[in-house]
């Protein structure tokens, strides 16, 4: 349609050819490049893309996981509870008594507040502080629990040993 326009494809006139044909190639060639530029470009920029689209899911997921464990523990600790992180930027305390501590990053010290609660603190280690709420929320459940069952044992009769 261009070389139509400017009389450079009409065939009554001879040797009109060649620049048509210079045209031709030459947009090829511009297109080439340009393809080959976006061939090296827009990988790069996917993955990036990409990596940052994750890294705010993931972020994303912590932040609502550390959420559901706060609230879920603030309904087993009526009374409350404290929380102490304590978050490593090297390996973890090699002095750590529990055992395969060793990877574990965060520290998490936590007590229970109330007239029945226990008084002692327990610590867990993760390698993240959503696996630390996790374990501690775990933890706090598997307490709930053994409470329930001993309420339970002692209603039906059962002597429960003391502690």
């Amino acid at each position: 349609m261009f070389a139509w326009q400017f009389g450079l494809g009409t065939h009554p006139r001879p040797g009109s050819f060649l620049p048509a044909m210079l045209m031709v190639a030459a947009f090829t060639v511009f297109g080439l490049g340009l393809l080959g530029a976006a061939q090296r470009t827009i990988p790069p920029l996917r993955r990036r893309l990409r990596a940052r689209r994750y890294r705010h899911r993931r972020l994303l997921a912590s932040a609502q996981a550390e959420e559901r464990c706060r609230l879920t523990m603030d309904e087993l600790c009526p009374f409350g509870w404290r929380a102490d992180i304590t978050v490593r930027s090297g390996p973890a305390d090699p002095t750590a008594e529990e055992p395969g501590a060793e990877g574990m990053r965060v520290s998490l010290e936590w007590t229970a507040r109330g007239p029945a609660a226990d008084p002692t603190p327990r610590q867990i280690w993760a390698p993240s502080v959503t696996a630390a709420f996790e374990a501690m929320l775990a933890d706090r459940i598997t307490e709930e629990t053994l409470a329930q069952i001993e309420l339970q044992a002692l209603s039906e009769g059962a002597e429960w040993p003391e502690s």
